[in-house]
């Protein structure tokens, strides 16, 4: 499990100043994507691309394992599990019962 809470946003979050906003280009599907990938092969080469032009498309189709990283199933496996879940996640949310998204109270400003 990847867990960003530093930069956790809800969607459809109202306007900015009402609470943390969401904005596609840091959207938590390709963050935990770029993740995996930085995990994998130990390259954060692409940590100095801003969030705008971070594109999945960088990450080509062959990743190659650091050798010191251990995985309990073949690269290929990550990449088909992480397809998959984009698919499901780029489908329709709304089709459905589903409950309301909690609520949470906007974070504090800084001192």
């Amino acid at each position: 499990m990847l867990f960003d809470f530093n930069f956790a946003a809800r969607i459809n979050c109202p306007s900015p100043g009402e609470g943390e906003s969401y904005f596609e280009d840091r959207n938590d599907v390709k963050g935990v994507i770029f993740t995996t990938y930085e995990i994998i092969t130990q390259d954060d080469s692409l940590r100095s691309t801003s969030h705008e032009d971070q594109n999945l498309g960088n990450l080509g189709s062959k990743w190659v394992k650091h050798p010191e990283v251990k995985l309990d199933h073949p690269v290929e496996s990550y990449q088909l599990i992480l397809k998959q879940w984009r698919e499901r996640r780029e489908g329709d949310f709304h089709s459905g019962n589903v409950p309301r998204p909690i609520e949470w109270p906007a974070m504090p400003k800084s001192p």
